[in-house]
């Protein structure tokens, strides 16, 4: 299990301020093979926590989808542990 913050200072603020839309609908980035939503896009993070958020949908993808997550990308274990 990952110990380590994902997320902190300014970022992390910006992430817990997100208020969830229940009207919001997914859109799907090919890119990522993944569905986001539009209230869980944070204003204004660093380039690195939204990599790190966008590694998260892409985990979330595998389980919505009931595969091994990571399975065949090129460093399971990265996302295994996201």
């Amino acid at each position: 299990m990952q110990s380590e913050k994902l997320f902190d200072g300014e970022d992390l603020a910006r992430i817990e301020a997100l208020r969830l839309d229940p009207e919001a609908k997914p859109g799907y980035c090919l890119i990522k093979s993944c569905l986001a939503w539009d209230d869980e896009r944070p204003d204004g993070v660093t380039k690195e926590a939204w990599y790190t958020l966008c590694d998260l949908w892409i985990a979330r993808s595998f389980l919505h989808r009931g595969k091994e997550i990571g399975g065949n990308m090129v460093d399971p274990d990265y996302y295994k542990n996201v």
